[in-house]
């Protein structure tokens, strides 16, 4: 906008003698600079305002994590732009129950994993004597009702029952299997009544495996764990076995994918670095609904979801919080190996490590343990849920101090948890039921 001129009254006649020096061109602009000066400081301040807020916008912006090898060494929280603030979760978890399991036979540590059937019975193997314990919920009680005995002996302390998976197929079949680490095999029982189950099946299964699952076609079981039997072959971490002969059949997840490596030979040259694996942990959880699978590994929050029929990775995702501090390999030092298989002894409670996933028609459920500085209402665990195309739906603490291992309800989306808690100096077991609203 132009400025009227402002009228300026006439100075009086003044003789050469009093003549007044002139201004130089700068003082008689010195007003102007001024202010051009404080508008430039102006338009600096907004610019940079603005830059600032759009960094921090794509800092709170969901990613997927990168793999091992791309990902840069997370140092601390403040160096990490990869973590996205803790902000108000899309669902809503709370203690819905405490059952008490009701038993003469006790654990004297808890399960390595449990199941429930779909007319609720719990399935609990038990390594201290070998065999797998039927219960029978009735109101807030779980009530033991009978023993599954494995065709096994000469039971020693290295021998323990892990994992254990039960499903009803597409053809109604229900079936339960859990694996012996003594004999190296897979168990298998066909459901014939509700707390009916004969044995149909044992499968051998060289290797250690650390989660299995039964597929939708009643034809397979997926194993999650190190198959390297043929040398000539690449080493595969999932696999799955035909049911009724016990043969492996397809190797679903290479393992340089199961750690993050884009070549086998990347992983090969890297596998035995301490700065990358070894020390961290080779266990892998899955989990299958229809023809997708979504595999983790307990060292790194990367979900992969893959197709059991392609065979292919359909995606990768995963969100690092403020609360989950990525195992680093260079820390845990003190370890040793037995026949290829690692073991540490240095306290892992620096960091976090995920614990199980499971799957819905919609949803994607991961538990992982916080680090020792992440202690909430006396838990270090927490639940993350997703949606099945990666969409990260939030991050919360599971209360009440829950323990491993869990299994979900995925009809209800009620999780369950193991809770061992000291009473007169024995050890008392319960089940925490947790109720997820989404």
């Amino acid at each position: 906008m132009l400025k009227k001129k402002r009228e300026v009254p006439p100075k009086p006649k003044q003789s050469n003698k009093e003549k007044p020096k002139k201004k130089s061109f700068w003082r008689r602009k010195g007003f102007i600079t001024l202010v051009t000066g404080v508008v430039a400081s102006l338009i600096a301040a907004i610019i940079v305002a603005l830059v600032s807020t759009s960094l921090q916008h794509s800092c709170n912006t969901s990613r997927p994590v990168p793999g091992i090898e791309d990902s840069p060494q997370i140092v601390s929280d403040k160096t990490n732009n990869q973590k996205k603030k803790i902000l108000q979760a899309q669902f809503s978890l709370y203690l819905s129950e405490r059952i008490k399991i009701e038993s003469d036979l006790t654990f004297l540590l808890p399960p390595h994993s449990f199941c429930v059937t779909e007319d609720n019975v719990f399935l609990i193997p038990n390594s201290q004597i070998g065999t797998i314990m039927v219960f029978e919920k009735d109101v807030n009680n779980l009530y033991f009702r009978k023993l599954l005995r494995l065709n096994i002996s000469n039971l020693e302390k290295k021998d323990r029952l892990t994992c254990c998976s039960y499903s009803q197929n597409e053809q109604n079949e229900e079936r339960f299997g859990v694996i012996y680490e003594g004999t190296k095999k897979i168990f298998i029982f066909n459901k014939t009544g509700k707390l009916d189950f004969s044995l149909s099946n044992e499968i051998a299964c060289e290797k250690f495996g650390y989660d299995i699952k039964f597929a939708n076609d009643g034809e397979r079981l997926i194993v999650s764990g190190l198959l390297n039997e043929d040398k000539s072959k690449k080493d595969c971490d999932l696999y799955s076995i035909n049911i009724q002969t016990g043969q492996t059949e397809d190797c679903l997840l290479p393992s340089n994918e199961k750690y993050g490596f884009k070549t086998y030979e990347k992983y090969e040259a890297e596998y035995f670095n301490i700065q990358k694996l070894p020390a961290i942990g080779i266990k892998g959880f899955f989990d299958i609904q229809g023809d997708d699978l979504f595999y983790v590994w307990e060292g790194a929050l990367r979900i992969i979801n893959l197709g059991l029929r392609s065979k292919e990775i359909k995606r990768i995702f995963g969100q690092e919080t403020d609360y989950y501090i990525k195992p680093d390999g260079s820390q845990l030092n003190d370890f040793y190996i037995i026949k290829e298989y690692l073991f540490t002894w240095k306290d892992q409670d620096m960091f976090a490590y995920v614990r199980n996933i499971f799957v819905t028609f919609r949803h994607v459920f991961l538990v992982y343990e916080a680090d020792k500085t992440h202690i909430i209402n006396g838990s270090r665990f927490r639940l993350q849920i997703y949606t099945q195309n990666g969409q990260f739906l939030g991050d919360v603490s599971i209360p009440e101090n829950p323990s491993l291992p869990m299994w979900l309800d995925k009809e209800n989306y009620e999780l369950y948890a193991f809770s061992q808690k000291p009473k007169n100096d024995n050890t008392s077991f319960s089940i925490l039921k947790y109720k997820i609203k989404i």
